[in-house]
């Protein structure tokens, strides 16, 4: 139980009043002094600007204080310029209490400062990003911050699948637009399961696009419902044989999880007959066994040893223990 302050102190003896008045002066004194503190890295951070210093370090220094330097951040946000408010934005990602998030939030909401609103969008915390879920998914209709919700949202759903369902659930069925919200969420939905660039074609003049992008999705998600994206991205490959722009996207992202699982679809992909879709899969396994050099693997290299290349990962993967990290194949894992 919290002690009444006052009652205690004229309970006291002279002694004990004493030491109590000398203790509550100093703790207001410490709170002023750390008040004052954050204040002062606040204006050394937003001094840096432009300057050869290291913002980062400056920024980690003003989100040590902790929620205590959440009120002077908001109330230095209103009262600075659009140039620097992404810094403040920055240091408020970093603390993360329900304070700032709940500021940050606003910020999406309003999107007024370009270069805080990105800041929010790619440094919100990955712990509740579920809390802006929604927020991106408007976001992607603001021309300059669509880049940035979409990236966000497409690692969204790689960490949490379900999440899928709610850009689905998102879509407006009466939306006519061939590039309105429902294309914009299509975009994302069409990175994650491999469907970039083939899944909405033109055609006939009278079609209502936007009924038709809602029905494309909502099918796919009746579907995929409980998958995982390895799943969709190997349904995506296996859909059309003949559209090879699908299957490289789909072995492009397939490539990038880096999941053992996906070893038997590359090793398929090597005997295709597009040279597109035998690139993906070589870079693919490339990259699972980790020869992938860091500066790309250029068409130019794979065709010049394409033969050999090919070869020595169709020996490499084929083998038991590359069959994944346990050395061996479980019950599970082909696809």
């Amino acid at each position: 139980m919290r002690t009444n302050t006052t009652l205690l102190y004229t309970r006291c003896p002279l002694r004990c009043r004493f030491v109590l008045a000398a203790w509550l002066a100093a703790s207001v004194s410490s709170l002023a002094g750390e008040s004052n503190n954050v204040q002062a890295d606040i204006d050394h951070l937003l001094a840096g600007l432009g300057q050869r210093v290291n913002l980062e370090e400056r920024m980690d220094r003003v989100a040590r204080h902790g929620t205590n330097a959440v009120p002077p951040l908001v109330e230095t946000y209103a009262e600075t310029g659009s140039d620097r408010r992404w810094m403040l934005a920055a240091c408020l990602c970093r603390i993360g209490d329900d304070e700032s998030l709940g500021f940050l939030r606003t910020i999406l909401r309003s999107h007024e400062d370009r270069r805080a609103t990105t800041e929010v969008i790619v440094g919100y915390p990955l712990a509740h990003e579920d809390q802006i879920l929604p927020l991106l998914i408007d976001l992607l209709e603001v021309p300059q911050q669509s880049f940035h919700a979409q990236e966000r949202l497409q690692n969204m759903i790689f960490r949490k699948p379900e999440r899928a369902g709610v850009l689905v659930g998102a879509m407006d069925p009466s939306v006519e637009s061939p590039t309105g919200r429902n294309w914009l969420i299509g975009e994302v939905l069409a990175y994650v399961s491999g469907h970039s660039h083939t899944w909405c074609c033109f055609g006939p003049a009278d079609t209502n696009w936007g009924a038709w992008q809602h029905a494309f999705w909502t099918a796919w998600w009746e579907r995929n419902r409980g998958k995982e994206p390895v799943d969709w991205l190997v349904e995506t490959f296996r859909s059309d044989p003949k559209n090879d722009s699908r299957q490289s996207q789909a072995l492009q992202i397939l490539g990038v999880l880096k999941d053992p699982r996906v070893v038997p679809v590359l090793l398929e992909g090597l005997g295709a007959e597009s040279e597109r879709v035998r690139y993906w899969a070589v870079v693919g396994l490339k990259r699972l066994e980790e020869t992938l050099d860091a500066s790309g693997y250029t068409v130019e290299a794979f065709r010049e040893e394409e033969a050999r290349v090919i070869e020595h990962l169709r020996r490499r993967f084929t083998r038991p223990e590359a069959a994944g990290p346990s050395g061996k194949r479980e019950p599970g894992d082909s696809l």
